[in-house]
């Protein structure tokens, strides 16, 4: 995907519940693996997507942003803390978040 371009829509049907608790676990090394009620929003405000479930990319070279392409594997991505999310991404992350679970904040 180039910069400026929004991710494709996938499945836009309306969620049965949309609020909710979301597990994000980041998974080794890889992409944030997300569990819940999750609607994923573009820059512009467009549903991309409602799901209970994503790999979302956390090495910022996936062609499929924001989700898990597998990219990470060829680049050889290492995070020494697996917990912890590189610069260019947290700041997508932390508007997912807030988009999707007002009142949660993250650990500093």
């Amino acid at each position: 995907m180039s910069v400026g371009r929004h991710p494709p829509s996938r499945s836009t049907d309306t969620l049965p519940i949309r609020d909710g608790v979301l597990a994000i676990d980041p998974e080794p090394n890889g992409p944030l693996s997300v569990q819940g009620n999750l609607e994923i929003i573009s820059g512009t405000g467009r549903v991309v997507a409602r799901v209970v479930s994503a790999r979302l990319c956390r090495c910022g070279g996936s062609s499929s942003k924001p989700y898990c392409d597998g990219t990470h594997a060829k680049i050889g991505l290492y995070l020494p803390d697996s917990g912890r999310v590189p610069r260019v991404a947290k700041e997508f992350f932390l508007k997912l978040i807030a988009a999707n679970a007002p009142g949660w904040l993250p650990r500093p």
